[in-house]
């Protein structure tokens, strides 16, 4: 059996379910370059069938060491952020023993590399690589400003979904009054909004939004414990019509989906943005910022939602209120959202991960 060296920056629960089914395919050993939280990895990882590691202890560190040493013992070596220290140890050894290797990408804002010599070490790993997973259109962008071979760059749709976390029809009216009661939601026209209470989140331009509609609109801000300076916001111009929601779990965040009318994400900066996904599964229109890479990738502007300038008050309470006063227009988009999230699902990039690397080997072991 080929077996597969396979390096992650950190074990989300989407990246673990990812690398189990290609366990079952292939020998594979798994390493993460740090973990956020410990008891919360040891609940992801007891689900699956894997072999990982974490390289923030020494016993680790040296069976990745190890691991190096006998490179040349693996088939195929994937690497899950190319940009961290040890996979760059790992890239490089990867090239020095001539063991393919394959990248990949969910998505990237800031592409161009303004140091020449960051540039040129990035070209020379980028360019040796069997193949490349570009998670969308900005990761095939990374890719190729780096010199990669357009041929070798197979794209997948990034996302967290499983088929079921995806909604197949809308809800009715009386199917969302009913999550509305159960949650407490009393907005006649509700906005959801979820992330960390961090400034590039961009809270603050939805509480400034929150003031200027006023009283018909209703925001829900989830994410825990709000920042002093969006509380104080909040206090000071007294906006009754904006509710912090603490850290919800899975099922919960998806009640309050649900039950909304729009999702809005007003982000500063997203590598990705996995909500977007979530709230489009769920039949939300969305806005969003040029600064989001899931929303330049998944939002058709005016079809689906709106993707505004970053800090543009004045755009989000526009749209805002022209998707409040016009229901019709929120259901044809709830309705494309939904249609376009069918297929966008983890089982999905494993398969389409699978496909390419059974490629890859056929035609290696033809040679």
């Amino acid at each position: 059996m080929n077996k597969l060296l396979i390096i992650g920056e950190f074990p989300a629960p989407y990246r673990v379910e990812v690398f189990a089914d290609l366990a079952k395919h292939w020998s594979s050993k798994v390493y993460f370059e740090y973990q956020q939280d410990e008891k919360r990895t040891a609940e992801w990882l007891s689900r699956v069938s894997v072999d990982c590691n974490i390289l923030d202890n020494p016993s680790a560190k040296k069976e990745f060491k190890q691991d190096i040493k006998n490179l040349k013992s693996y088939e195929a070596v994937i690497l899950y952020n190319n940009c961290l220290k040890n996979a760059i140890i790992l890239e490089l050894f990867c090239k020095l023993k001539r063991v393919p290797y394959f990248i990949n990408c969910d998505g990237c804002n800031d592409i161009e590399e303004s140091n020449p010599l960051k540039k040129a070490l990035k070209c020379f790993l980028m360019r040796g690589a069997a193949g490349y997973f570009a998670g969308g259109q900005s990761a095939v962008k990374y890719f190729e400003y780096y010199g990669a071979n357009r041929k070798r760059i197979h794209l997948h749709n990034f996302t967290s979904l499983h088929q079921e976390d995806i909604n197949k029809k809308l809800l009715s009216n009386a199917e969302k009054n009913c999550l509305k009661e159960k949650i407490e939601m009393t907005g006649k026209f509700n906005v959801v909004t979820v992330g960390r209470h961090i400034e590039c989140k961009g809270f603050d331009i939805v509480l400034k939004a929150a003031e200027k509609i006023g009283k018909s609109v209703d925001f829900y801000i989830i994410g825990g414990e709000p920042s002093v300076e969006n509380k104080q916001y909040k206090e000071a111009h007294n906006l009754s019509s904006v509710h912090f929601v603490d850290f919800l779990g899975k099922d919960e965040l998806r009640e309050y989906y649900n039950a909304a009318d729009l999702f809005v994400l007003m982000t500063r900066g997203d590598t990705w943005g996995l909500v977007i996904n979530e709230a489009m599964a769920n039949g939300l229109p969305v806005i969003t910022t040029k600064r989001c890479v899931a929303g330049v990738e998944l939002i058709k502007d005016g079809e689906n939602g709106y993707i505004i300038d970053v800090d543009d008050t004045e755009a989000l309470v526009n749209k805002v209120l022209m998707l409040r006063d016009n229901e019709e227009l929120c259901r044809q988009m709830s309705f494309a959202n939904i249609n376009k999230m069918q297929t966008n699902t983890i089982d999905q990039i494993a398969k389409d991960h699978i496909q390419v690397l059974e490629s890859f080997f056929k035609k290696r072991s033809s040679k």
